[in-house]
Order: structure tokens, then sequence, then C-alpha cells
């Protein structure tokens, strides 16, 4: 079935270019002080906008910097008392529909998704020599550093499949 015409590309990213601003506003208070190993906010954006045949490097980049910027709302409202969490996005290639905010709870939690080596969440590999900020152009506001991991797992049905996460914020051991 051929993919339909995706509408409205501009009001779109205008959208995207809103909702940093809009989800610092709307966190629940009980986010920072919760149980929870930690929280997470998914790019609210079509799948078609950021995969497929409509997803060019222009919206992709806009969409990541929609993302970077979420993040930083969130850490300057980061309450003192919650030095523990830790903010950032998490900017999946090459399916960035799995994009999302993260605040981590637990520093555990956020060591099995960044530290090298294996953990539940699949076969972990620094990258290093490149930057995704340098190759899309983003800007990362003061206060946050990037980390790129190349991932290696497993899918439902056991075969093997590759993908890269670029995390954005509080990343820096």
């Amino acid at each position: 079935m051929p993919e339909k015409k995706l509408r409205g590309i501009p009001r779109r990213l205008r959208a995207v270019r809103q909702w940093p601003e809009k989800l610092s506003n709307c966190i629940p208070a009980d986010v920072w002080n919760s149980n929870e190993l930690y929280w997470n906010w998914k790019i609210p954006v079509l799948s078609s906008l950021v995969r497929g045949r409509y997803a060019t490097v222009a919206t992709r980049r806009t969409c990541a910097q929609g993302l970077i910027d979420a993040s930083a709302f969130l850490l300057a409202r980061k309450p003192t008392a919650s030095r523990s969490a830790r903010v950032t996005c998490a900017i999946s290639l090459p399916d960035m529909f799995a994009s999302e905010v993260c605040v981590y709870l637990d520093e555990d939690y956020f060591s099995a998704h960044v530290d090298d080596g294996a953990s539940i969440f699949g076969e972990r590999n620094l990258i290093r020599g490149r930057k995704l900020s340098s190759e899309w152009m983003l800007h990362v506001p003061p206060g946050m550093s990037e980390l790129g991991i190349a991932i290696k797992d497993l899918d439902d049905d056991g075969r093997p499949f590759m993908y890269e996460c670029w995390y954005f914020g509080e990343v820096t051991r």
C-alpha cells in the first residue's frame, strides 16, 4: 500500500518547536521524587514525519532540536533537591520515532542504558569520533553534553538489529 502524502509539514514542525515549553509546563511536580526508575515523553509527531519518504534531513533535524530543547527546559526547571535525577533526551536512529525525553531517577538504570558492555538493553559501544550535533548542525545548550551509543540487540523474533542512540543532557559521568 503506498504511503499517503503527509500534509501540513510546516504546521507540524511549528508544533514541534512549541512543544518544549508546553512539556515543561505540564510535567507533574511528583516526577522529581517518584519511586519510578525513570519517566519518559515520546516525540510528539506522526511517525511519517521522522521516518519514511517524507522524513527529510531538515524535518528530522527540527524534531531532534525539539527534543534537545525540551530537555533543556526541563533541566532549567529541575528542583535543586533532585540533584541525583538526570534529564536527557534520547534520539534513536534510524527509527527516530522511538526518540524521547527522559528523566532518570535511578543511576543504575541510567548506567544500564549508556555504559559500554551488555545489559538487558543489548550490547552497547560508545561512539567515538562523531557527534550528531555536528553532523546535523544541532544547538546543544550550555550545561548539556552529548553521548552516542551503538546498540546491537535482538528483535522479538530473535533476529539481530543495530541502531544508534544519541543522548543529550546530563550524560557526563
